[in-house]
């Protein structure tokens, strides 16, 4: 599929690839990781948004986003939690916050395969 350059999903695209290329290099670089999810959950959304109802969005605000999203893709229900989650993160790994915690190793990969099982589901559905 070719990609308009400067297109949301090919934002998104790009995240992705990021994304990958940080998973091939993890070490040290796990805020990066968690802030790079965030973004593709984001620009994902945002796509089926405008394309299932025809809304630009402009909020930052995962919660928000999913919540509209819901009417058409029920399954993303079990995600709420993990997009509060990843908002968090986009704040507390990019700018020196009260909020920021180190997660455990365990729950780090919990969090990073329940991400990237959610981008993987919305990359599939924006590439329909």
């Amino acid at each position: 599929m070719e990609l308009k350059k400067g297109s949301m999903l090919y934002f998104a695209e790009v995240d992705y690839k990021n994304l990958q290329l940080l998973l091939n290099n993890l070490e040290g670089l796990e805020d990066a990781v968690l802030v790079r999810c965030e973004q593709c959950v984001e620009k994902y959304m945002k796509v089926l948004l405008k394309e299932k109802l025809g809304e630009i969005n402009t909020s930052h605000n995962l919660s928000v986003i999913l919540n509209k999203l819901l009417s058409i893709y029920p399954e993303l229900k079990p995600y709420k939690s993990l997009c509060r989650f990843l908002k968090d993160c986009y704040y507390d790994r990019n700018y020196e916050t009260e909020g920021y915690y180190e997660l455990e190793q365990e729950e780090f990969k919990e969090t990073l395969d329940e991400a990237v099982k959610l981008i993987k589901y919305l990359r599939e559905k924006c590439l329909e």
